[in-house]
């Protein structure tokens, strides 16, 4: 059985055009919430999912790279802190402590209420654990940072695995079995309780699939043949046969339904591992090259744009909203150009001189 261990001195490889696909990532998301009236929109929430799998496809390259290295552990912990923890951090204590100057009502039943009572959940890491569609949060200021709470548990457990498993051909059975049990698991919750998908979206035990996937297409690479190449033509086939019942039943590709929540997302996240295997493998076509020209600037401050932009829409939209003659698409336009700033500022300022320590955990 082949090895997976890689060279300690072996260079991390960076994909300039995954930079491209993070910014389509990001953008998706962002029109989603800002124009979620819009029926061309109503498939961004996929550029979460994309997300999550490129996130797994990077991040497992990463370690498996330096799984030999004596400071394994202590070097992606530290790493991964460098990369999340300052800018999240900071965005909770100015939102709970401007919050308390800016909002009038702050009692059980107000937004910033809702937030207030669950403050524990945002500092831990665990928001995905609450019952978000049961929110009283009117305005979600902060409610998108349950994805960012469910990769932050993934990978408190994803490179113990790794190091733990150094057989490819027995991580990917691992792998295609945890995703397997993770799907299950997510058809019984969609199935008997359709009215609440947050017991299905948000959960770390059933979106795991989609980091995996990513985990999956970094260990299989390049490696292809005709018949691996064969089954993912069928999987890309039932994902738009997927797609075309929801539309047909549901009117909407929104993700809150028993057919996405079911076997619709482990399918999205297949053809966005796709997409990711394509992309880096194939990096000097025009399409790649295209992406990469197109969107890599928002790839590289798409964590800012991520952390914002649902904060400024909401806050901006309480400013303007008195004003007589504003619609939400103007809000929305203000909010978009507003994040793009702030996010530039932000990874100038806040986030690049944390990123430049990750060097002394290499």
């Amino acid at each position: 059985m082949k090895s997976i261990a890689a060279p300690e001195a072996a260079a991390a490889p960076h994909y300039p055009a995954l930079d491209g696909l993070r910014g389509l990532a990001i953008l998706l998301v962002v029109l989603y919430h800002y124009f979620d009236s819009n029926p061309l929109f109503r498939f961004g929430w996929m550029g979460v999912d994309l997300f999550f799998v490129l996130s797994g496809f990077l991040i497992t390259q990463n370690l498996l790279r330096t799984r030999q290295h004596p400071r394994y552990f202590r070097n992606f912990y530290a790493r991964r802190i460098l990369r999340t923890f300052p800018l999240y951090f900071l965005l909770l204590a100015a939102f709970f402590i401007s919050g308390s100057f800016l909002f009038r009502q702050q009692g059980p039943g107000s937004s910033f209420g809702w937030h207030l009572q669950h403050q524990l959940q945002f500092y831990t890491l665990t928001l995905n654990w609450v019952p978000l569609q049961a929110a009283t949060a009117d305005s979600p200021y902060l409610l998108h940072l349950w994805s960012l709470a469910l990769e932050e548990q993934f990978y408190l457990v994803w490179p113990i695995i790794l190091w733990l498993c150094p057989n490819e051909t027995i991580l990917k059975r691992l792998i295609l079995c945890t995703c397997g049990c993770v799907l299950v698991f997510r058809c019984m919750l969609s199935i008997n309780h359709p009215e609440d998908y947050s017991r299905y979206y948000h959960s770390t035990l059933t979106r795991a699939d989609s980091l995996l996937a990513g985990g999956y297409m970094a260990i299989v690479g390049t490696q292809q043949n005709a018949k691996f190449s064969k089954l993912l033509l069928y999987i890309l086939l039932a994902w738009l046969l997927t797609l075309a019942a929801t539309i047909y039943s549901f009117g909407n590709i929104h993700p809150d339904n028993w057919i996405m929540g079911s076997w619709g997302y482990t399918l999205t996240a297949i053809c966005c591992a796709l997409l990711i295997q394509y992309v880096s493998t194939y990096e000097h076509t025009r399409s790649a090259s295209l992406l990469k020209q197109t969107f890599s600037k928002l790839g590289k401050i798409s964590y800012s744009i991520y952390l914002l932009h649902l904060p400024v829409l909401f806050l901006l939209g309480r400013i303007l909203a008195n004003h007589p003659g504003v619609s939400h698409n103007v809000i929305a336009g203000v909010s978009l150009l507003t994040v793009f700033v702030l996010s530039a500022i932000s990874f100038r300022w806040i986030e690049q001189p944390f990123l430049a320590l990750k060097k002394h955990f290499l």
